[in-house]
């Protein structure tokens, strides 16, 4: 984004989510520009811009069997060089642009390891270090909106969908996620409630393998668009972000013990 297209962002919108995956040399691996070039030094410029004006953003990074190891001094350098109090990290999942470029999981463990380690680093900071998948402070049935029927974006082909990681009908999620179209002769919203109706039945109670985790109705049978890529979205038994989600509640639920 150009300097007049962020000043825009700051003073029409309450806030923002930026992604950068780390240091410089991690971000310009994970994320290049078309042709390979490198993207850091323009990321950089829109956080500084938007620190300059006080603007309420979040960091989101997405951590890669290549940036693993580099996860706590990617966490110190941005706690480091950002105003951002809230930096979220993700272990890669295998879809889309992942899929094709043949990316592996990262080992579950390995990614609890070092999200722990670098907790500690934010905590020094006084910054907060998120997963989507651990949130205590969180009780629900569904994981997200996407679920209820109540949330839908607008596809460049005019098609409604519930959930942003779907917006193609080719995705082989698109049955369950894209929920109507968009009318463009008469301005209309045109939804499906039959799949509506289905998506309202993926919260946790359905969920067979949820049943008896202690974390339920923290992280709610987790991300259906992930479960859903994996096969059936109301089967969570192949989850590989299962360990991560348990054991990161757990760490929470020791530190408001302590803190008690």
């Amino acid at each position: 984004m150009n300097t007049q297209q962020v000043d825009w962002i700051v003073e029409n919108t309450d806030g923002a989510t930026i992604s950068l995956d780390g240091i410089p040399d991690i971000q310009n691996l994970q994320r290049p520009l078309i042709g390979d070039k490198n993207s850091f030094e323009i990321v950089k410029k829109t956080l500084k811009r938007m620190d300059k004006k006080n603007f309420n953003y979040a960091i989101r990074s997405t951590v890669t069997s290549k940036s693993i190891d580099k996860l706590v001094d990617s966490v110190d350098f941005m706690c480091k060089n950002f105003k951002a109090k809230n930096i979220q990290i993700e272990p890669v999942f295998i879809a889309g642009r992942a899929l094709n470029n043949k990316l592996s999981l990262i080992e579950s463990h390995a990614f609890i390891e070092k999200y722990r380690e670098a907790s500690k680093i934010a905590q020094e900071y006084e910054k907060n270090l998120k997963y989507s998948g651990a949130r205590l402070n969180t009780l629900t049935n569904c994981f997200c909106k996407a679920t209820t029927g109540n949330s839908i974006a607008i596809t460049p082909d005019n098609h409604i969908t519930s959930c942003y990681e779907v917006g193609d009908t080719n995705d082989p999620r698109a049955s369950l996620f894209i929920i109507g179209k968009f009318d463009i002769k008469t301005g209309n919203l045109v939804f499906n409630k039959k799949r509506i109706q289905q998506l309202r039945s993926l919260t946790v109670e359905n969920k067979e393998f949820c049943s008896n985790c202690f974390c339920k109705w923290h992280c709610a049978g987790d991300c259906p668009a992930k479960i859903a890529f994996l096969g059936d979205a109301w089967d969570t038994s192949s989850n590989p972000r299962c360990i991560i989600n348990r054991e990161l509640t757990k760490d929470q639920i020791k530190s408001e013990l302590i803190e008690s």
